[in-house]
């Protein structure tokens, strides 16, 4: 249908592994791996950053199915430019 469309993938890194062997995914991308005794604000703050500057998406898919990380691809999915 779009022969130059790219598809990019949010998920766990746990469960990335298969993914990152789809070859006609653009990229998967993992959320950061976030501990209940430490704040994550920082970390998910700069983690967000790297990930909406390194580039524009064209499809980004959420693939999380931890609700806490579900949350950090929400806020992603939001700030992503269209």
């Amino acid at each position: 249908l779009y022969p130059e469309i790219k598809l990019s993938v949010l998920t766990r890194p746990e469960t990335s592994a298969p993914l990152k062997r789809v070859n006609w995914l653009d990229s998967v991308i993992e959320t950061p791996s976030v501990r209940k005794e430490v704040d994550p604000v920082p970390k998910v703050a700069a983690w967000i950053d790297q990930v909406i500057g390194a580039r524009s998406y064209d499809i980004l898919v959420n693939w999380t199915t931890d609700s806490a990380h579900s949350r950090m691809a929400a806020i992603l999915s939001t700030l992503v430019p269209a």
